[in-house]
């Protein structure tokens, strides 16, 4: 299964970007251009998603990449159904926003839980990175629907300790011994 979403994802990556230079050389960028563009671009995006969630499979947390792959099942099918089906309005857009982030989280979720801790600060390290991410994900999901100018702070904060975790956890790990 692997295979098939890395394939999938090169292929679709590949098409998304061929399409995008034709359109932009050729100027010629009409609706039908923007559908298939989204539509390649999100197979990509969501094979990317589904590689990460693969690579939890088999290990101790193999159910957070099963919820991955069903995540990126839904998340998918709301892709290819707002971008033909004729939608309206505002919450289309938020709604597809909001899977993306939510795809970024669960990529990162899965490569993070890829780290197998050497000590307890690496244990800590991975765990701050993922609820530091989680919860900036949740607080910009409700700012999105809330509309709230205020949320920038405590999503920048969360930001900031998640990608400093990140970086710090594989180090960390490599320097134990």
């Amino acid at each position: 299964m692997r295979r098939l979403f890395l394939i999938s994802f090169l292929l679709f990556l590949f098409a998304t970007g061929s399409l995008g230079i034709s359109a932009l050389i050729n100027g010629s960028f009409d609706d039908g251009t923007a559908r298939i563009l989204i539509t390649t671009g999100a197979a990509s995006f969501y094979s990317l998603v589904a590689l990460a969630c693969l690579s939890l499979f088999g290990r101790s947390n193999e159910i957070v990449g099963k919820a991955g792959l069903l995540f990126c099942g839904v998340a998918f099918a709301h892709a290819l159904y707002t971008t033909w089906a004729p939608t309206d309005g505002l919450g289309f857009i938020q709604h597809r926003i909001v899977f993306v982030l939510i795809g970024l989280a669960v990529i990162h979720v899965c490569l993070m839980l890829l780290i197998n801790p050497r000590g307890i600060i690496v244990k800590g390290l991975v765990l701050g990175a993922i609820t530091a991410g989680a919860l900036a994900c949740l607080i910009t999901v409700s700012s999105i629907y809330a509309l709230s100018a205020g949320a920038w702070l405590p999503i920048a904060v969360l930001g900031i300790v998640s990608v400093c975790c990140t970086i710090g956890a594989p180090i960390a790990n490599m320097a134990h011994k």
